[in-house]
């Protein structure tokens, strides 16, 4: 059994709980449930040196699908990919693989496709973050059906 402070006032441990429950609900949301399909296009859609990510996104069944065309250096590969939702905007981010040669000697392009359940992302702005860094963003309204 636990006694109250003395004098009165609130228990440290509701001032705990409260400030707990406070930073979750400032933190940006987690996506419950996210696929990355990544291939190389190295040959086909290819982005020129120094050219920004190409974005494009649409509603599929009960998921929405980003499109990321973004360069990488050869044999390198995108992977850990996380996104968060705040506010209206959605971040989807990855890291490059690490590379046992010299991944500067040429460049692939790559499509990402990210799919995910749920975010209802009408009118959202949509960031792509690749190693640390913005590179990408488009303000997505999706069709009327």
């Amino acid at each position: 059994m636990t006694r109250p402070p003395r004098g009165g006032g609130v228990p440290p441990w509701a001032l705990i709980l409260a400030l707990a429950a406070a930073a979750a609900a400032a933190a940006p949301a987690q996506a419950q449930a996210l696929e990355l399909q990544d291939v190389p296009v190295c040959q086909g859609r290819r982005l020129p040196p120094g050219a920004s990510p190409k974005l494009a996104a649409r509603r599929d069944a009960e998921h929405l699908v980003v499109t990321v065309l973004a360069n990488f250096g050869c044999g390198i590969a995108a992977i850990d990919p996380r996104v968060e939702y705040q506010g209206r905007t959605l971040t989807l981010s990855v890291r490059s693989s690490p590379s046992d040669g010299d991944p500067l000697r040429c460049l692939c392009t790559r499509e990402l496709v990210f799919r995910m359940a749920g975010p209802e992302a009408d009118g959202a702005r949509i960031r792509y973050v690749q190693d640390g860094r913005l590179v990408g963003e488009l303000d997505w309204r999706e069709a009327a059906p």
